[in-house]
């Protein structure tokens, strides 16, 4: 409920997932928000923006979901 962004994983697969959960948790995806934001700086959009999608291509379909919970509850089960 209530996701505004998606992970995706090396296989397509997509999750929904909460920016702010993912940022709080995971230097990867700051640094990839960062960078995204850097780049659009001073850039006038010309159609509404799509919500974020970080794509994880070292995480397949098995490994998306545990990841996941991982980020959310700092469990590995």
């Amino acid at each position: 409920l209530g996701a505004d962004c998606e992970v995706v994983g090396e296989d397509g697969e997509r999750r929904a997932a909460h920016k702010a959960v993912l940022l709080a948790r995971c230097q990867r995806i700051r640094s990839h928000l960062q960078f995204i934001e850097s780049a659009s700086v001073g850039a006038k959009p010309s159609s509404p923006t799509p919500p974020p999608s970080f794509t994880f291509e070292a995480l397949s379909g098995g490994t998306l979901l545990p990841f996941l919970l991982y980020i959310y509850t700092d469990r590995l089960e």
